[in-house]
C-alpha cells in the first residue's frame, strides 16, 4: 500500500520552498532576481504534480501511471468518479504546460510567467487540500 502522506509532505515541501523563494526574491515580479525565476517556476510545477499524486493515492491507491502530461486527465477522471469538482485541475494543466519552459527553454523567463505559476500553484494547492479532506471523509 502506498502511503499518501509521503506525497502530501513532498507537495508541501515544494510549495513551502516556492513560497520562501518568492519572499527571498521580493514580491515585485519585475524587480525580482532572474536567478530565482526558474526555481520558483519549477517548484510551482512540482508542488502541483505532488499534490496530484497525493490525491491519486487517496482516491485510487496509486500515483499517476504515465507521464506527467497525463496527470491532469487521470486526476480529473479520479475526482469525477468521486463527484469532486474538477475545475481547478486546469491550474495543473497550465503548470504542466510551463514545465519545459522553466527547466529547459533558451528563452528568458518573464516575471509575469513566474507570477502566474505561483498563483496557479496556490490555487491548485488550496483545492487539493480541500479535495483531500473530502476524500478522507469518504467521498
Amino acid at each position: 500500500m502506498i502511503d499518501a502522506s509521503v506525497f502530501e509532505k513532498r507537495a508541501q515541501s515544494f510549495f513551502t520552498s516556492m513560497r520562501d523563494l518568492v519572499t527571498l526574491g521580493g514580491r515585485d515580479w519585475n524587480a525580482a532576481s532572474p536567478d530565482y525565476r526558474s526555481a520558483v517556476g519549477l517548484l510551482a510545477v512540482h508542488s502541483a504534480i505532488s499534490f496530484s499524486d497525493f490525491l491519486m493515492v487517496l482516491s485510487t491507491g496509486a500515483t499517476n501511471a504515465g507521464a506527467h502530461d497525463d496527470a491532469s486527465d487521470e486526476l480529473r477522471a479520479a475526482m469525477k468518479s468521486r463527484r469532486i469538482e474538477c475545475g481547478p485541475i486546469s491550474k495543473l494543466d497550465r503548470l504542466l504546460g510551463q514545465k519545459h519552459h522553466f527547466a529547459y527553454s533558451p528563452r528568458s523567463i518573464k516575471p509575469a510567467e513566474v507570477h502566474n505559476a505561483v498563483i496557479h500553484a496556490q490555487s491548485f494547492a488550496a483545492w487539493a487540500l480541500e479535495a483531500a479532506n473530502k476524500l478522507r471523509e469518504g467521498w
